[in-house]
């Protein structure tokens, strides 16, 4: 009896141990959920602007949530406590560095750092997350609002948009806003050029500069504004910007007068332009020498007889009598010839050069007519004004 009682107090110890130990067990798991939960991030919402109250005092808003990419973090990495800031969020857009504001305090114009939407871990004070800085972008917002005050009926500087970026080694226009007055600004620029753009999308007004050079105006209404002594089209299609590069003389009436420039129209507004094989029912072509004249003549000939609307079979064989080996001792010629299908006069405005590439200018007088025409040019240059040119281009545009 005795040894039986022995048996069932150690049962009854044991499976009280067992209750206990399993309890125990229970409660470390909850425990280190619990522990868990405490180091993980947790969604904050934040209202800026009381934070920023409390942490700088008042400040005027200016320009709010200026998008800075990867790209541009080597410009405002010096910023005291960037780093802090940004190992206390969660990315939300892997291309995404900071945002900032344009602010104005005690009369100083500032930037203000943070990082939208943030997910920050709970023990963070939200206060350590917004930074305020010197001003340190390409131009001043003196510049901008004195510009935008020369402007009649433009909307505040707040509801303007701002845009920051690099000239890249694409030369593609990146994180600028994107139209053909900040195109042809950017296409200028040098390499790792810093720029700047401010944009209004309801009067389509555009500002953008490097904080040395600037450039305003209005792709609505087809207008630059500053720098004053310069037109619309002087800045727009920068690829096709050739007009206005180094002019060279040139004869369309084989070599008996020569002109820089042909203003048959002295003021005129660009409808279209095309480059080369973007150009449709057209012959060009250029020759040094003798040699390559006759070529290039040859090869024309075989050009389609549609295209040829109005050359006589025997034209191109008359070229060749006209200009001879002679000729090609002090001469180049550029051949131009084109087939409208419309009543469009065309007529060479300018040869230009730049660097290694010549560029023949054509201007076509857009018409309304419906009818078939075509024109023809060859071009004289001197031979001595050519030298150290390896490519030829040809621009045609429709003007009005």
């Amino acid at each position: 009896m005795k040894k039986i009682l022995v048996i069932l107090m150690t049962l009854i110890s044991f499976l009280c141990l067992a209750s206990c130990t399993s309890n125990d067990l229970t409660k470390s798991d909850d425990d280190q959920i619990n522990e868990e939960k405490k180091e993980q991030v947790t969604y904050v919402t934040i209202d800026k602007k009381s934070i920023v109250l409390d942490k700088f005092g008042d400040l005027e808003y200016i320009n709010e949530g200026i998008e800075i990419s990867n790209e541009l973090s080597f410009k405002f990495s010096h910023v005291h406590g960037l780093d802090y800031l940004l190992s206390q969020v969660e990315k939300l857009d892997s291309n995404l560095y900071i945002h900032l504001d344009i602010v104005k305090q005690k009369g100083v114009y500032k930037l203000l750092y943070y990082y939208p939407n943030m997910r920050i871990k709970s023990s963070v004070n939200p206060l350590s997350l917004f930074l305020l800085s010197d001003y340190i972008l390409p131009y001043s917002v003196e510049l901008i609002l004195g510009h935008l005050s020369n402007i009649q009926n433009v909307s505040p500087f707040k509801n303007f948009s701002i845009k920051l970026g690099i000239k890249d080694a694409s030369n593609t226009l990146n994180h600028l806003h994107k139209n053909n007055i900040t195109q042809a600004f950017y296409e200028v620029q040098s390499s790792d050029t810093f720029m700047m753009s401010v944009y209004d999308e309801e009067s389509q007004l555009i500002l953008v500069g490097t904080g040395f050079e600037y450039l305003m105006g209005n792709t609505k209404s087809n207008q630059v504004y500053y720098p004053i002594a310069y037109e619309f089209y002087n800045f727009t299609n920068p690829k096709y910007n050739t007009m206005y590069q180094e002019r060279l003389e040139f004869s369309t009436d084989f070599g008996e007068n020569y002109q820089l420039i042909d203003e048959k129209v002295p003021k005129f507004d660009v409808s279209y332009e095309a480059l080369n094989e973007e150009l449709a029912n057209y012959i060009f072509f250029y020759a040094k020498n003798y040699d390559e004249f006759i070529n290039k003549v040859n090869l024309a000939k075989t050009t389609s007889i549609t295209l040829k609307y109005d050359i006589k079979s025997t034209y191109f064989d008359e070229l060749l009598s006209i200009y001879d080996e002679t000729y090609f001792e002090e001469y180049i010629v550029i051949f131009y010839y084109k087939l409208e299908t419309r009543m469009s006069e065309n007529y060479v405005y300018s040869v230009t050069t730049k660097d290694d590439t010549l560029t023949l200018n054509v201007h076509g007088i857009l018409s309304g007519a419906t009818a078939f025409s075509s024109y023809t040019y060859l071009v004289t240059l001197d031979k001595l004004d050519v030298e150290g040119i390896t490519h030829f281009d040809l621009v045609y545009r429709s003007i009005t």
